[in-house]
């Protein structure tokens, strides 16, 4: 690849792109690194998508409590001009399309759908709520999603979890007005729901987003060859703020 004067090279599909920043020093390194990345000792980088699509199946599986911890990640290969061998990670989808495709091919997420439909229907047939009352229906459509998404991703993360714990409560005070009318109407309808619905919709999208998981490579950062950093780049990451003095002690 090429690499300096605000231009860089991807060395697979040979696309020139203007990388020019004064972040970067003028030197055109790339600043995304959902795009881009140093595979290898050498002085080339690629587009995170091209080698993805050269080197990695697509598939996508699903993360969980239990596997979280237990991900093997099988070799890339080795580059055939330095001959390291590529660093694998996994990456969450990084567009809408991508997080669609994974759920299709999920079971557990059909699985999930209709676990989720049976939960709304038989709360609302169990709670007192009119059938002519969409909000409280699709509330307990929304609060069945968020349990499911959260007991089968692997987001059990504290800050995660508090906002978990948030909504149950907020939830707790709906189940509460239904069966005992308290708290009072104008506090599920003025404070708590203004507060929950949009906070269960950030949830699901938070836990969607994070139950999925792919196999991509590493930016390198040396191996048992080679111990040190990249050799022209030293210690920086795609995406860090660098300059020319930086990239050259």
């Amino acid at each position: 690849s090429e690499i300096g004067g605000g231009v860089i090279r991807c060395s697979i599909c040979n696309l020139l792109e203007f990388q020019g920043d004064e972040a970067t020093g003028g030197l055109g390194l790339p600043t995304d690194a959902r795009r881009w990345v140093f595979p290898c000792r050498c002085v080339a980088a690629v587009h995170r998508s091209c080698f993805e699509k050269k080197h990695i199946p697509t598939k996508w599986f699903a993360l969980t409590l239990q596997n979280a911890n237990t991900i093997t990640y099988d070799p890339l290969g080795t580059c055939k001009h330095c001959g390291e061998d590529y660093q694998p990670t996994v990456r969450p989808p990084v567009s809408g399309k991508e997080l669609v495709a994974a759920t299709i091919r999920d079971p557990q997420a059909w699985i999930n759908s209709a676990l989720t439909s049976s939960i709304t229907y038989v709360a609302t047939t169990i709670l007192p709520i009119e059938p002519n009352d969409l909000v409280i229906q699709y509330w307990v459509l929304q609060q069945g999603i968020v349990n499911l998404l959260y007991q089968n991703s692997a987001s059990s993360v504290p800050f995660y979890l508090k906002l978990y714990c948030f909504c149950i409560c907020l939830n707790g005070c709906f189940v509460l007005h239904l069966l005992t009318g308290f708290p009072s109407a104008n506090f599920v309808h003025f404070i708590a729901a203004p507060i929950y619905f949009p906070l269960a919709h950030a949830m699901v999208l938070i836990f969607w987003h994070t139950n999925y998981a792919k196999r991509t490579i590493s930016n390198y950062s040396g191996s048992s060859k080679h111990p040190s950093s990249h050799p022209l780049f030293g210690d920086f990451e795609i995406g860090t703020a660098v300059t020319a003095n930086q990239i050259d002690e």
